[in-house]
């Protein structure tokens, strides 16, 4: 049964100021919601563009790791080198092989934080990565922690 005028004892300007206020405060939620959609959009787009620049500068690091890896590969040669033909000692070898080893583990180093900031950078543009059994990300993390 509709609501009459008269049975709720209000005049029509009381029923009017509540039906402003109602409108301003749903217009103050949908404000809240744009805004807040707004620093969605921000954050996102922030975390793209340090990831992309995080994997460029780790782009340039590997490079560098490469080149002193080929560097560390060839002063281990030229160093045993010199040590055959008794020109050498073994304190060099030993300098070469560590400079080489620490070359090695540096290249590792990069190329496992470039993965893992490619992987970040991809999640952050809506990227759902299927592994070659056919699971997403996403389950095989529910799986993981049993879920």
């Amino acid at each position: 049964m509709p609501l009459a005028l008269a049975d709720l004892n209000t005049s029509p300007q009381e029923l009017i100021r509540f039906d402003f206020g109602r409108i301003r405060a749903s217009g103050a939620k949908l404000t809240g919601a744009q805004l807040s959609g707004e620093r969605l959009r921000d954050q996102i787009a922030r975390e793209v563009l340090e990831g992309y620049t995080r994997v460029q500068s780790l782009f340039g690091q590997l490079r560098v790791a490469r080149f002193n890896l080929n560097a560390a590969e060839e002063t281990l040669r030229l160093t045993r080198g010199r040590k055959q033909l008794g020109v050498g000692v073994l304190l060099e070898d030993i300098q070469a092989q560590q400079e080489l080893l620490k070359a090695r583990g540096d290249r590792v180093t990069i190329v496992t934080e470039l993965n893992q900031q490619q992987y970040a950078l991809l999640h952050s543009v809506g990227y759902r990565y299927t592994n070659p059994s056919g699971s997403t990300d996403e389950q095989a993390d529910e799986r993981s922690t049993g879920d």
